[in-house]
């Protein structure tokens, strides 16, 4: 304990000045009178009163010394030290993973985890403040740099797991930036967070970093993977479960549909081992459940879905002059494509599969999604004479699953067609201010149009290529099957019917998650894992698309990481002990003192 204004104690002085304000208050005189008759009643309420009036006289002197010693004492800006957090600013990492839920001490390492920052927050000081940032895929600031303590708690509070693989590299970023104009301290809430995960830079830094990795760890059985395959006219399935205890555990497999339960095994695995587990002859049906009982504390692990569906093949139909590379970049993707002469087009339309056509006329495109390289001149996209390129190709940025994992920095294109006129399509690559690839729709159907030919450029002739073909063919064939899997949050394009008026997602019990908007074809991915549906309306029918979100593979592990600090090289003064100063709770004492003090005055009045 230590005082910060030690001149106060200059105020003492007023001590004596209050003591001899009561010696020289007003005595009674004694006086001689013939006959007490009068004064009998008086003196009997006097004697009744002695002992207070007494006590009334010292008490009042006695109050009014503690509450002048008492502001002498708060003038004096006393303080005492308690544990606290060191620097000017906290910043708290909070990781929201699956794996948080896990439970342990009948609460889920995420609620102890919570607890343990609200504890921390509670330790700042008024000029210090805190800055929280939620570890999640894309991690972002849930405050900054608040100074206001209840509104962080607030936050704390109001906070839910988001089911996603964090992004550590981002979020230990967003805390070094925070941390820019200012000393403070990391402090990193995980379950699973290792050393080595840091990189060199950060390790070397001056920021001291605190990783507290919540949770004993739990005996827990893992439902690692699970596959379905169709085989003539039945089903297989493969079930992988992982022992993560160190005893022999007991577990049933149950393998079932929406409605029944179709297989079950009984199996005992071994410490820390993992079994896989085959099942035959189910039959056929869109959606399928594996599940292992009984549910132990930690239930997101204990089941998974399978989409049947999505292992239907692809049928690609191809017209006009394909290049022998497109015909090759499709056989290394396990497709086979079918010729349909170009005069053959709109009599054969199908729309089990994509079409795939190059240099045929627009008045011969079938109705159906399809792709189309070397259109021909004229028409309604105004295809004009070919034009040199001078610049690069280039993603416009718009998101899209046709780019995904496309690299386009080596690619080669020396002239392409050009396009008078988009009808409503948008460019997803360009060069300069040219359309080298655009997405839209022809007659209500996905389509893609690359207005180039094979021959002008060496994209073929890369590994991006073949992806590229796959990205599009599945984006154009995704109204035909499954949605299939994904990690929780993602946002996805999606294509929707040509005639849908409305589409949103919802769980397997029917409830309304999140609507899918027609303008920008976005579906917010749940973050829970589970089975969804992604439903389309028209014409008050509707049909529906199924989905999973799975858990991310990190998650189906329990296991916690030891925690550690690096202390960085900067020193504060404070070492983890922040100066509190008390006068505050000094001046709601002399309240209260000071209602004494009217009490005893008032009563002392009322008996004279």
């Amino acid at each position: 304990m230590g005082i910060l204004n030690p001149w106060a104690l200059l105020l003492s002085s007023l001590i004596p000045i209050l003591i001899a304000f009561y010696f020289f208050r007003k005595q009674r005189e004694k006086q001689s009178v013939s006959a007490l008759f009068l004064w009998e009643q008086a003196i009997n309420d006097c004697q009744s009163n002695k002992i207070w009036d007494r006590l009334h006289n010292n008490l009042l002197l006695i109050l009014q010394l503690i509450i002048l010693f008492l502001l002498i004492f708060a003038t004096l800006r006393p303080y005492i030290y308690q544990q606290g957090i060191q620097g000017d600013e906290l910043v708290i990492i909070l990781d929201s993973s699956a794996s948080m839920m896990a439970e342990e001490l009948q609460q889920t390492r995420w609620e102890s985890a919570k607890e343990e920052v609200l504890s921390q927050i509670e330790k700042l000081t008024s000029q210090q403040s805190v800055t929280i940032i939620e570890a999640n895929q894309n991690p972002s600031y849930l405050t900054l740099h608040e100074s206001n303590h209840k509104l962080a708690m607030n936050v704390i509070d109001h906070l839910e797991v988001s089911y996603q693989k964090p992004n550590w590299e981002s979020a230990i970023q967003l805390a070094v930036a925070s941390l820019s104009n200012q000393s403070g301290v990391i402090q990193l809430y995980s379950d699973q967070f290792k050393e080595n995960i840091l990189s060199e830079g950060f390790k070397k830094s001056s920021i001291p970093l605190e990783v507290k990795n919540i949770g004993q760890g739990l005996d827990n059985l893992s439902l690692r993977s699970f596959g379905v395959r169709k085989e003539g006219s039945t089903v297989s399935a493969v079930v992988q479960v992982e022992n993560e205890s160190g005893a022999p555990i007991e577990t049933t497999i149950v393998i079932q549909n929406n409605s029944s339960i179709l297989e079950e095994k009984k199996i005992t695995i071994q410490p820390n081992d993992v079994v896989t587990e085959s099942f035959e002859g189910l039959p056929e049906t869109d959606m399928y459940k594996a599940e292992i009982q009984p549910k132990d504390s930690y239930t997101l692990d204990n089941a998974q879905y399978a989409l049947l569906d999505t292992q239907k093949e692809i049928t690609v139909y191809t017209s006009g002059n394909i290049h022998p590379y497109v015909t090759q970049a499709l056989r290394s993707m396990g497709i086979e494509p079918v010729t349909i002469p170009e005069e053959s087009l709109r009599e054969t339309t199908r729309t089990d599969g994509v079409y795939l056509l190059f240099h045929v006329e627009e008045k011969n495109w079938p109705t159906g999604p399809k792709l189309v390289f070397s259109p021909q001149k004229n028409g309604t996209f105004q295809i004009g004479d070919k034009i040199d390129l001078e610049y690069k190709l280039a993603s416009t940025g718009i998101d899209s699953s046709i780019l995904q994992y496309v690299d386009l920095s080596e690619v080669y294109l020396s002239k392409l067609y050009s396009v008078g006129d988009f009808q409503q399509f948008i460019p997803l690559i360009k060069s300069g201010e040219h359309p080298v690839l655009l997405r839209g729709k022809v007659e209500g159907q996905p389509t893609l149009l690359f207005p180039f030919d094979i021959e002008d450029s060496d994209w073929p002739l890369h590994v991006s290529f073949p992806i590229l073909l796959q990205n599009s063919i599945q984006y154009l064939s995704a109204t035909n099957q499954s949605l299939g899997y994904f990690s929780p949050g993602e946002k996805v394009e999606v294509v929707l019917q040509p005639s849908t008026e409305a589409a949103w997602v919802q769980n397997d019990r029917g409830e309304i998650l999140s609507n899918v908007q027609e303008r920008n074809r976005i579906m917010n991915v749940p973050n829970q894992p589970g089975l969804y549906e992604l439903v389309e309306q028209e014409n008050n029918q509707k049909s529906s698309r199924s989905f999973i979100v799975n858990l991310e593979h990190n998650d189906r592990s329990t296991a916690v990481y030891p925690s550690f600090q690096i202390k960085g090289e900067n020193k504060v003064e404070k070492d983890y002990f922040n100066r509190v100063e008390v006068w505050r709770w000094l001046g709601i004492l002399i309240l209260i003192i000071l209602l004494v003090e009217w009490e005893v005055y008032r009563r002392g009045i009322a008996v004279r």
